[in-house]
């Protein structure tokens, strides 16, 4: 007869041996892991040609190139149709090994609901004449593998559109300690698109990344550039960018920030039009991050840091709506009374482009992390209309 001693440590042996039976197959998933990231971890080249998908119809305007000096446009990151309202997110609170009670990825039915609100006000800004979107998914398990590029390309026919990868990657296993309930494989970006068809698209690979393993499971920051003709001789170099998130110091976003200037300054030098829409992840020029939420104080979670003020040669303007945010933290779900939010999307400017108006549009976060962001400009050293010269000799 066996004693309450020997039960107890035959239980305790059985524990010890499927303890470590599981700790030892943990660890080989995560070795598994590393080799099939590393193996398949997607490292663009600097800059790649991209090739735009033709109109379905024909084109909107009848001109193939710029024809008017007055251009509208929409900059919104839709937060890949799964980042609304009833969204909270697990990164957003800390978490690495665990979910802390957060969500992974939204539900199907709350996707599906994310999506059709974004249709909805996409269909109403049909007269704008650029439309550049991020975090716009492909093919990814986050959103249930609808192609968002070509659904909303239904909404805009007779646009052209490009779209620049920047999440590829075949499985991002985080939360690490819930294999069952992962993020898994994402293929997403930034897409755009255009009433002027662009005579050039390019990706260009924004420098810096984060050290191994972490850079296998990690964006790769891009821009999107399209070289629009005008009729007057000039070309819009028209830029749809994704700066970077979760950079602690910062130090991705100043090698990126320092790449978008020098490249659009080359640019306008070049005599070019330059019109930069992007989630810049930090706060306009002498923007109070807090302006809105003056309780919350300056912290890691909440600072996502400013441009400088002399970041930029004197006549380059950045175009933001200060009277809105467009930027809302994920670590509860939206309620508008306790949510901190701040402002990270706007537009950058060249000299020879005309600020007219810039607005923040108050969807109430219900769509998506971000709310959209309208812009019209005017392209100086235009040709004056006859009409309006005929008035001046008056």
């Amino acid at each position: 007869m066996t004693t309450k001693a020997e039960n107890i440590k035959r239980l305790a042996r059985k524990i010890a041996r499927w303890t470590g039976i599981f700790l030892s197959l943990y660890v080989l998933y995560l070795i598994v892991l590393l080799i099939y990231g590393t193996a398949t971890d997607f490292q663009p080249a600097e800059k790649i040609e991209l090739q735009p998908k033709a109109p379905a119809t024909t084109l909107l305007n009848a001109s193939t190139v710029i024809d008017k000096a007055e251009l509208s446009l929409l900059n919104w990151n839709i937060g890949y149709g799964g980042l609304g309202g009833r969204a909270n997110f697990f990164y957003d609170a800390g978490g690495f090994f665990f979910a802390k009670g957060r969500m992974v990825n939204s539900p199907k039915a709350e996707v599906e609901y994310y999506l059709n609100g974004i249709d909805s006000f996409l269909k109403s800004q049909q007269d704008k004449d650029f439309i550049l979107l991020q975090e716009v998914d492909s093919q990814a398990n986050r959103s249930y593998y609808i192609n968002e590029i070509e659904r909303f390309a239904e909404l805009y026919q007779g646009y052209q559109y490009s779209f620049g990868v920047n999440f590829n990657v075949g499985y991002v296993p985080m939360p690490l300690a819930r294999p069952w309930d992962v993020i898994g494989h994402v293929y997403s970006g930034i897409a755009t698109y255009l009433r002027y068809p662009a005579k050039a698209v390019a990706r260009y690979q924004f420098p810096g990344d984060f050290g191994w393993p972490m850079r296998i499971f990690n964006l790769d920051r891009c821009m999107t550039v399209h070289n629009i003709p005008t009729t007057n001789g000039k070309e819009l170099v028209l830029i749809n960018a994704h700066l970077s998130a979760y950079d602690s110091d910062g130090g991705l976003r100043r090698k990126e920030m320092d790449y978008i200037r020098k490249f659009v300054l080359g640019e306008y030098e070049k005599g070019h039009y330059v019109i930069v829409g992007a989630d810049w992840n930090q706060c306009p020029p002498n923007f109070v991050f807090n302006k809105f939420k003056p309780e919350m104080k300056d912290s890691t979670n909440n600072y996502p840091g400013n441009i400088a003020a002399d970041f930029m040669p004197v006549g380059w303007v950045w175009a933001a709506d200060t009277t809105l945010t467009s930027n809302r933290k994920l670590v509860n779900t939206y309620d508008k009374a306790k949510t901190f939010s701040t402002l990270v999307d706007y537009y950058l400017l060249s000299p020879n482009v005309e600020l007219i108006e810039v607005k923040g549009i108050d969807l109430d976060y219900q769509f998506s992390d971000h709310q959209p962001i309208t812009l019209k400009v005017r392209l100086s050293g235009w040709p004056m209309p006859a009409q309006d010269s005929a008035l001046i000799k008056q």
